[in-house]
């Protein structure tokens, strides 16, 4: 597998594995960790300092910047981040409490936490992502051309 960590798949079940659901999970949770595989994502530990991401969801256009592993820098919701913060990325859930964590996948939701107060960080859930792609330094230009 490609070692571009927006690669569909990457990270997950070997080739020889993939779309095998597991028969100790229910239908539904098989089915969402194969749609994440298909529709792919990105981990957050192989982007390097200063990468930025544009993730839109159904609702939202968030521009994120990596810090380092989940500490980010978001900013696009009009009332927790209208204008860059730190915060903590913990994931993607298929909607319920399984958490991909340090991921952000394609269909989930991101989960996210404000650090300002680290005894108080507020769970902020988005949601359902759309799209995922990497921007250049100024908000909105390309860096590269893939959509992930």
């Amino acid at each position: 597998m490609s070692k571009d960590p927006f690669s569909r798949g990457e990270g997950g079940p070997s080739e020889k594995d993939f779309l095998i659901p597991n028969s100790h999970l229910a239908q539904e949770v098989n089915s969402a960790i194969i749609r994440g595989e298909v529709e792919g994502g990105v981990k957050l530990e192989k982007l390097k300092p200063s990468t930025r991401l544009e993730v839109k969801t159904q609702n939202t256009t968030y521009i994120i910047e990596i810090i380092n592993g989940g500490e980010v820098m978001i900013s696009g919701h009009p009332k927790y981040c209208p204008q860059p913060v730190t915060a903590r990325i913990d994931g993607s859930s298929m909607g319920g409490s399984m958490l991909r964590a340090g991921q952000i996948i394609r269909g989930d939701y991101l989960e996210f936490r404000l650090v300002p107060d680290p005894k108080n960080y507020k769970l902020i859930k988005t949601s359902r992502i759309t799209g995922i792609r990497e921007i250049g330094k100024e908000e909105g230009s390309v860096n590269k051309e893939k959509d992930f």
